[in-house]
């Protein structure tokens, strides 16, 4: 009985991983941006990004079809970081797992007039 407990506890947590509803917002040659969840505390907001690509691409080392970033901002000093990144071995962040990388430590400035702007301005509005 406690392995089938495991098991249905373990399959809705994949479930609802895979099923993140994602809102597309921009299309480039070559991939397509979503945002999904976005959450904010003290002036910080984390935002989920998934990019998918036509084709697959190297990204480290690794041919992957997709990436999520769990991306940080500052609001008020309108600055970001990388919390972390997963590699796909499909699109919309399904399939195997070919890497996980932890992000960055320091904050960069984000620059007007740019995607990174836009999705802080997304996040932070929350």
């Amino acid at each position: 009985m406690k392995v089938i407990i495991f098991f249905v506890l373990n399959l809705s947590v994949l479930t609802a991983s895979a099923s993140e509803d994602w809102e597309r917002k921009a299309t480039g040659p070559f991939y397509v941006e979503y945002f999904g969840e976005i959450n904010k505390i003290d002036g910080i907001a984390t935002l989920q990004m998934l990019r998918d690509y036509n084709e697959k691409i190297e990204f480290d080392g690794f041919l992957i079809k997709s990436v999520q970033t769990l991306r940080e901002f500052d609001c008020g000093d309108k600055t970001t970081k990388v919390q972390k990144y997963t590699g796909y071995a499909d699109q919309m962040g399904e399939g195997e797992i070919l890497f996980q990388k932890t992000g960055e430590d320091s904050w960069e400035t984000v620059d007007s007039m740019t995607f990174l702007e836009f999705a802080l301005k997304s996040a932070c509005k929350v």
